[in-house]
C-alpha cells in the first residue's frame, strides 16, 4: 500500500513486527492541488515493485506460469495516505475545487502505474482497484468526487477483468458503485451478500463472503465450509459469484480452509427457486435488528 502515496513524498515507516506504516507530510489542499503528476517509473518504491514484477514473471514463466494479474490503490485511499484521512473529508465540504484537482491527479498516476505494471507482464487479464475510503462518504460526494475517477480508471482498462475492492460496509453506495464500470466486486463480510446481490448483483460479479479472520483463519474446515455453504445458496443461484473470503485472505488462515472452500465449491447444487426463496427468507430473519441484539447479548 505504500506504493502510490510514497510516489507523493508520504513517508513510510517500515516495522519489525507488523506492515509498514504511511505517514502524511503535507496537509494543505492547496499544496496538493498543484502536485504534478509523479513519473511511475521513477518515483517512490514503484521502481522497486516493477523490478519485482519483472523478476516474478521471469520466474513463474519458466515453469509455464505468469502473474495474471496487477493491482493498485484507488484515488481516495491514496489521497488519504497522502494528506491524512481527516483533512482529506474535510478538504470535500471545506475546499472542493482543490480535492477534486488532486483526486485528478492521483487518478492519472493511477492509471500509469497499471499500465505500467502490465508492461512488465507476458499475458496479464485484469486489474484490481483497492479503495475502501469510498466507503466513508455519501451518495452526493461520491457522485460529485469519486464516481468520475472510478469510472476514468476502469474505462481505461476495458477488456480486462476488472475488479474492484471495497471492505467498508456501505450498501448506501452499492447501486452507485454498479455504474463504475468494473466486473467483479469484492466486498466487507460484514454486509449480506444475499443483499449485496438484490442491489448489484445483476450488474456485476460478487466476490466473497466469508469472515476472513473469525471464519477463514479461526475456525475449523467444517465451519468455514459451512459458512461457504451459506454464501453460495444465498448468492450463487443464477451464476455471477465467485465464492471468496470477505474483503481478502487474512494472514495465518490455514491452507486446510482454503481447500475446504474449494471443496464446499465443486460440490455445491443449486438450490431450487423455492429452497432458495426459503433460504432468503431464515437469512432475513436471522439478520433482523431483534436477532442481532440477540447474537450481542449472548456474545456479552
Amino acid at each position: 500500500m505504500a506504493s502510490e502515496p510514497a510516489a507523493f513524498g508520504a513517508r513510510v515507516q517500515f516495522h519489525h513486527n507488523r506492515p509498514p506504516s504511511v505517514e502524511p507530510v503535507i496537509t494543505d489542499p492547496a499544496h496538493w492541488a498543484a502536485v504534478t503528476v509523479p513519473d511511475v517509473k521513477e518515483a517512490g518504491y514503484m521502481p522497486l515493485v516493477l523490478r519485482r514484477y519483472q523478476h516474478a514473471e521471469e520466474r513463474l514463466q519458466a515453469e509455464g506460469l505468469g502473474i495474471k494479474m496487477v493491482a493498485a490503490r484507488g484515488p481516495m485511499v491514496t489521497a488519504g495516505w497522502v494528506m491524512g484521512i481527516t483533512d482529506l473529508m474535510m478538504g470535500l465540504v471545506m475546499h472542493p475545487l482543490e480535492i477534486s484537482k488532486f483526486l485528478d491527479t492521483v487518478t492519472t498516476t493511477i492509471i500509469n502505474w497499471l499500465h505500467a505494471q502490465l508492461e512488465m507482464l507476458k499475458a496479464p487479464e485484469g486489474i484490481m482497484l483497492l479503495d475502501d475510503i469510498v466507503g466513508m462518504v455519501s451518495v452526493e460526494h461520491y457522485n460529485e468526487f469519486v464516481a468520475p475517477h472510478l469510472q476514468r480508471i476502469f474505462d481505461e482498462f476495458e477488456g480486462m477483468v476488472r475488479v474492484y475492492h471495497n471492505d467498508t460496509p456501505c450498501k448506501h453506495l452499492y447501486p452507485a458503485l454498479a455504474d463504475a464500470n468494473f466486473d467483479v466486486f469484492n466486498f466487507s463480510h460484514q454486509a449480506d451478500i444475499a443483499e449485496v446481490k438484490a442491489m448489484m448483483g445483476h450488474r456485476v460479479a460478487l466476490m466473497g463472503n466469508v469472515a476472513p479472520l473469525h471464519v477463514g483463519v479461526r475456525e475449523s474446515p467444517a465451519v468455514v465450509a459451512q459458512h461457504a455453504q451459506a454464501c453460495l445458496d444465498k448468492a450463487g443461484p443464477g451464476g455471477g459469484m465467485i465464492l471468496s473470503v470477505g474483503g481478502g485472505v487474512s494472514p495465518d488462515m490455514p491452507a486446510e480452509n482454503i481447500d475446504a472452500m474449494l471443496q464446499t465449491a465443486r460440490a455445491w447444487i443449486e438450490p431450487s427457486p423455492e429452497e432458495h426463496r426459503k433460504i432468503l427468507q431464515a437469512a432475513l430473519q436471522t439478520d433482523a435488528p431483534g436477532a442481532q441484539k440477540k447474537r450481542r447479548e449472548r456474545r456479552r
